[in-house]
């Protein structure tokens, strides 16, 4: 796992470490509206959300929600970004740390659901999936207990191990040779999404839950280009409300990407992690300069909160979708999204800390490594 961090012998970076931990903050956020409000089917009986403004409120929970998924690219993208950033630092042995570090993490985590769902009575995992839970494969809410969004632990590992292959890729100096990489790399997507790659769920998941990774060569090549630093000189002198609108429009936009391509047959999906990737670029760079704006102190601190939080956070929350649902009836009781959305993190935000410092006390002990946020990886 990569840290963004700025280099004192170069020149100004628009997206560095505290920067990727603002763009975390807000991620997170939109990861928590995907997972609470977009998927119903998770729901136990007689659990609902329901905005009690009307129907004003429960579009505006089902807009945010419907795009609440970009959180990935954008956390694939910052990804992605830190590798250029810092490929002087890329040995087998940093990377060998900070992988075994970041999975300490998640086992953290992981152990914790499977004591909670001990005492609560839940199925277990058998071991062949415990064995597999542990890596983020074949996890998802189920009527057995795992970490039901531990997914991209699947996919941060295939992306460290293929990290100097990407930097070697993108390591031509002439821009025509990234542009053919990149493209041989949206049409492979396209290709791992069809049903000879699908046939054999526990064989293909590692395949096809690699294609964050398009997102993760955009913010490479952002930052080998230096293209944020290229457009900042005008982002600074974008009026604030058009920066407000312009994020709205880009929440919009991958709502609008996934009703185009719900129907469409696998051969076309290249299509939408394309078009993911390159509005997940533009949110990141409107955060970045929506965050740099606020003049209220402790909101600048609390998303910086979530963002350090972030890894933590993104694991927890699955704890309300995954056995029994443990908590998902006292969740959501209020009923109204945004309450919701405030208490679940009232419950995951100490238990994400918890996880964080224990996180950190045990990687400090092995590998004197700091604990790492979503931002990071």
């Amino acid at each position: 796992m990569t840290e963004i961090k700025f280099d004192k012998s170069s020149k100004f970076i628009f997206y560095g470490k505290e920067e990727s931990v603002l763009v975390a903050g807000v991620a997170i956020v939109l990861m928590y509206c995907l997972h609470l409000f977009y998927h119903p089917e998770w729901y136990l009986e007689n659990v609902s959300a329901q905005s009690h403004i009307g129907q004003i409120g429960d579009y505006i929970t089902k807009f945010f929600s419907s795009a609440g998924g970009i959180c990935v690219e954008i956390f694939a993208f910052t990804s992605g970004y830190a590798l250029w950033l810092n490929r002087s630092k890329q040995s087998v042995k940093n990377r060998s740390k900070r992988l075994i570090s970041f999975l300490i993490g998640y086992w953290i985590v992981f152990a914790a659901f499977l004591v909670i769902g001990f005492f609560n009575n839940d199925e277990l995992p058998s071991l062949n999936d415990l064995s597999l839970n542990a890596f983020g494969i074949k996890v998802g809410p189920s009527q057995w207990v795992n970490v039901p969004f531990a997914w991209y632990v699947c996919y941060y590992i295939e992306f460290v191990l293929l990290s100097p292959f990407i930097l070697k890729l993108f390591s031509s100096g002439k821009k025509i040779y990234d542009l053919l990489a990149l493209t041989a790399i949206v049409f492979l997507m396209g290709l791992i999404q069809m049903p000879v790659f699908t046939k054999y769920p526990t064989i293909s998941y590692p395949i096809t839950h690699i294609w964050p990774i398009l997102a993760g060569c955009i913010g490479l090549l952002v930052c080998k280009y230096g293209i944020f630093e290229k457009i900042e000189p005008r982002l600074k002198k974008t009026n604030i409300y058009v920066i407000m609108v312009s994020f709205i429009l880009c929440i919009g936009a991958v709502s609008l990407l996934k009703k185009l391509f719900f129907y469409t047959g696998p051969e076309y999906y290249f299509m939408l992690i394309l078009g993911n990737a390159l509005i997940a670029m533009m949110l990141v760079a409107l955060i970045v300069e929506f965050t740099k704006r606020i003049s209220i102190a402790y909101v600048r601190r609390f998303i910086l909160f979530l963002g350090t939080l972030s890894m933590y956070l993104w694991f927890w929350h699955g704890i309300f979708f995954t056995g029994k649902n443990f908590g998902q009836i006292q969740l959501y009781f209020i009923k109204e999204p945004l309450l919701i959305l405030l208490l679940s993190f009232v419950i995951t935000i100490p238990l994400a800390f918890a996880s964080m410092k224990l996180h950190k006390a045990v990687s400090l002990k092995l590998f004197s490594l700091k604990r790492l946020s979503a931002s990071e990886i």
